[in-house]
């Protein structure tokens, strides 16, 4: 017997599964941003933002987060190279 599911034609599974990962990086951004903002020198939470801004595309937001990491921590070469890259994206922009 086939359950009466609504179905919502504008709405694909794949456009859900967007959403779902917007709403998990949006709340895990949240979280970040209070524990940074409690314990301005936890590194692993100044490192999986920087993380979760790149790969949510927050350039500006990016940028301002990598300022005030290394502010209070010597960056690491690569972490100095992929901040180059990603300040030659905000400048093709």
């Amino acid at each position: 017997m086939a359950e009466d599911v609504p179905q919502n034609p504008t709405t694909s599974p794949a456009s859900d599964s967007d959403s779902d990962n917007e709403a998990q990086q949006k709340a895990e951004l949240q979280t970040l941003e209070t524990k940074l903002s409690s314990n301005p020198s936890n590194y692993d939470a100044h490192v999986q933002y920087i993380k979760l801004l790149r790969k949510m595309g927050e350039l500006e937001k990016l940028r301002q987060a990598k300022e005030a990491m290394s502010e209070l921590f010597l960056l690491a070469p690569y972490m100095w190279q992929e901040w180059a890259k990603d300040e030659a994206s905000l400048t093709t922009r």
